[in-house]
């Protein structure tokens, strides 16, 4: 009668467990929601911002090709020595400038992708975190259908169905809790991801303040 006694307890503890697993899961659900709606527009943006990086990229290669020309006809055009000297100055600023702005567009993207992921993941583990939820919930169930069968001493047949039936669930169950360790360490790897990119901007800012008020 204790084992009895041991399964009845535990279908308690796995009912509560998958009213609470539940509860999770439902605002994981609509955070994750959220999360990805604002990561798509994020991604759009910055889709955006890299395109205007791109263009200003194109005016300071032309700007270069025009001051090339002015240098071959610098005698007939009569330009001074100087003057020239300092747009090549200026135009060398442009370029650490406009390749610094790419850098940091770029890395701005990826973060950006890396956070869509991460939201995509997070929306996965909230159905799989629900999915645990409803199996430990019929477990419970099976459980303590099963220790009625005991309790009022049923046939063996039956006793060993309703056995069946929730031993079958606890290894559906450890399969299910299985998947949603793999997809938390999926989130985990993509944190790090994020933190690795979000130094790497902060240093590529770094460099940007340095420059941007030459």
């Amino acid at each position: 009668m204790g084992e009895l006694k041991k399964i009845e307890d535990l279908a308690k503890d796995n009912f509560n467990i998958a009213k609470e697993e539940r509860e999770v899961a439902f605002e994981a659900k609509r955070v994750g929601k959220s999360e990805l709606e604002r990561a798509k527009a994020r991604l759009f943006l910055i889709k955006k911002e890299l395109e205007l990086v791109e263009a200003c990229e194109t005016f300071v290669e032309k700007d270069t090709n025009l001051l090339s020309k002015k240098k071959e006809c610098k005698d007939s055009l009569n330009i001074p020595e100087d003057y020239l000297n300092e747009m090549h100055e200026l135009l060398q600023i442009n370029k650490k400038k406009a390749k610094i702005q790419k850098s940091i567009t770029e890395i701005q993207k990826k973060i950006v992708v890396t956070e869509f992921q991460i939201a995509e993941e997070r929306l996965e583990l909230s159905i799989k975190t629900m999915n645990v939820a409803n199996i430990r919930k019929k477990l419970s169930k099976k459980q303590l259908i099963y220790v009625k069968k005991v309790k009022s001493k049923a046939s063996n047949e039956k006793i060993k169905t309703a056995e069946k039936q929730f031993t079958e669930l606890q290894d559906e169950l450890i399969d299910a809790r299985e998947k949603v360790v793999k997809t938390a360490n999926k989130i985990k790897k993509l944190n790090d991801k994020l933190a690795d990119l979000k130094i790497q901007l902060s240093e590529k800012l770094s460099e940007w303040e340095k420059i941007r008020s030459i």
